[in-house]
């Protein structure tokens, strides 16, 4: 565990910042005299895997795009006294 004390302690939040980072692992507890502030636990960063390569035309013919999907919308469509719009 490493004991960080805001009165005695002439590091910068940088300076701080690369101690801590030395034991990625590691257990801070943060005093302030001799009461503690608080206590914070340190986890490691891990990098997310990445999705798997895509592959062309694995599904294909499993859906469909209909004919009118570019025209333009109807005019009702609009309408504000649709009651999508109270």
């Amino acid at each position: 565990m490493v004991t960080i004390d805001l009165e005695k302690t002439s590091l910068s939040a940088v300076e701080l910042i690369a101690l801590l980072s030395e034991s990625p692992e590691a257990e801070v507890q943060v005093v302030r005299g001799a009461s503690v502030v608080g206590t914070v636990q340190l986890k490691a960063e891990t990098t997310p895997e990445l999705p798997h390569e895509r592959i062309a035309g694995l599904h294909e013919g499993n859906w469909w795009i209909s004919d009118d999907f570019d025209d333009p919308l109807p005019e009702d469509m609009w309408s504000e006294d649709d009651e999508l719009f109270t």
